[in-house]
């Protein structure tokens, strides 16, 4: 027990506080194995005694680049990555000196969120032999980040690189891997993840409390979210520990997998995810690409809570710049949150990254989008973004449309599709005003576009949800 209090009190200070004074050093992410964004601007940074000279030089262009270190020991560095290649060595030099050894450069992606971004092989998910034995690739590599919490910044955290290989990749979110995989496939270049990931966590626990702050909407929201046993719920407190220290790291873009923890503020998800964005992308200096699950519809014992969260996040679309949301519906069972092969899931999110950054535009993107809705005497009819090549159904009849007057009261609808909209109608409706699509916790659609997406769920109200 002593053993393990001096283990511990020695991890505390290595993380917690400042950690070059004596000499040069650097954060866990900054070491042998990194991949760093191709031709890009890339930040890197360390300590060691104040107002030390610090020289960098990378192998790719071996031109020497000299920084100082603060007054409170810390340094930082730009340098300008080539296109993708490898292996590089880094060298730093001051009162000591370190080679960083066996840098790729390639394509960078931040992974965030809960159970989808957590779960791997270990758990009995997508244990194919075959997919396991094809596994082995040094160019693609794999930063977990540990576990932790905080009650402030941290200038550290626990992690390493490595590179996938059937037991790495046993460990290592499924479907975060199948994203990575599929990048590799199409790109043929080194792709990196960093999974900063923890089952049961709420979106306001990945968000520094400041950002909460600046909104009594968001203090609100916040307020409802009860506190666990079993996970960190409070605001900041993975943030601090887990992604606050890899800031500034270059990154391509950033997925996420995140939403069955707020169902107690489902109605300000919306607002909560466009914060939290807006966060990162100011700390980080620029506006990368947020891709997002929309949450799978499964049962769940707060009512219609799981609906509206899906509905917040397709409308945050509009609302985060550079974004693009996969829905899942087609993809799980009524009752199944817990898909057992996770790929097509991390695919989905490869081929939108594909299509709106990389050039390849016959990929798809995206599922049929509400746009607007306009009313037909007996009938109402909604457009569709996504949906230029026209709609389809994955049944015989669509399924999931309900209509309702101004009394608010929603009744199950027959609907065509005509073109990129679909028309909607109830004999118990004279006069529909409003409809509601796949808008129940475990309800699912079959409305799709050409390309097999499906169509997100969604509501033409804003009527309040009892």
């Amino acid at each position: 027990m002593k053993n393990f209090k001096f283990v511990f009190l020695l991890l505390f200070f290595i993380f917690a506080l400042p950690v070059g004074y004596g000499a040069i050093s650097l954060p866990s992410v900054i070491s042998n194995g990194m991949v760093l964004q191709q031709n890009s601007e890339v930040t890197l940074w360390g300590w060691a005694k104040p107002n030390e000279e610090v020289s960098i030089t990378p192998a790719w262009n071996k031109q020497t680049i000299t920084v100082l270190a603060d007054i409170n020991a810390r340094w930082t560095a730009k340098l300008v990555t080539p296109s993708a290649g490898g292996p590089y060595d880094i060298s730093f030099k001051a009162s000591n000196f370190i080679v960083v050894s066996d840098v790729m450069i390639g394509e960078v992606w931040l992974c965030l969120g809960q159970n989808h971004l957590v779960w791997g092989t270990e758990l009995g998910l997508e244990e194919d032999d075959n997919a396991m034995a094809g596994s082995e690739d040094p160019l693609l590599r794999f930063f977990l980040v540990a576990h932790a919490t905080a009650d402030g910044v941290q200038n550290n955290c626990v992690g390493s690189w490595a590179w996938s290989t059937p037991q790495t990749r046993r460990d290592f979110s499924a479907v975060a891997y199948s994203f990575a995989r599929r990048l590799r496939q199409a790109l043929n270049v080194p792709v990196a993840l960093i999974n900063a990931s923890w089952e049961g966590t709420n979106l306001e626990t990945w968000m520094d409390p400041q950002w909460i702050a600046q909104k009594q909407s968001l203090v609100a929201a916040t307020s409802k979210v009860p506190n666990s046993e079993l996970y960190p719920t409070q605001p900041g407190k993975t943030y601090f520990s887990m992604v606050a220290p890899i800031i500034p790291y270059r990154l391509g873009g950033m997925i996420c997998c995140q939403g069955e923890s707020n169902l107690f503020n489902a109605e300000s998800y919306a607002e909560l995810l466009t914060a939290m964005v807006d966060g990162y992308r100011s700390r980080w200096g620029y506006d990368f690409a947020f891709y997002y699950t929309q949450i799978a519809p499964c049962q769940n014992e707060k009512a219609i809570a799981g609906a509206v969260v899906r509905d917040e996040q397709r409308q945050a679309l509009s609302t985060i710049s550079n974004s693009g949301m996969v829905v899942l519906d087609d993809l799980y069972g009524q009752h199944d949150n817990y898909l057992q092969d996770k790929s097509a899931e991390g695919e989905r999110f490869a081929s939108l990254a594909l299509n709106r950054i990389y050039g390849f535009q016959n990929m798809p993107f995206s599922g049929p989008l509400y746009r607007s809705v306009k009313n037909e005497g007996n009938r109402i009819r909604v457009y569709f973004d996504v949906a230029d090549d026209g709609l389809v159904t994955s049944g015989k009849e669509l399924e999931g449309f309900y209509v309702a007057s101004v009394d608010r009261v929603f009744y199950k609808a027959r609907a065509k599709i005509e073109g990129s909209s679909v028309v909607i109608w109830s004999s118990e409706v004279k006069y529909p005003v409003a409809v509601r699509y796949a808008f129940g916790n475990a309800t699912i659609g079959n409305l799709q576009n050409r390309l097999g997406w499906p169509a997100s769920c969604f509501r033409t109200d804003n009527w309040p949800i009892v």
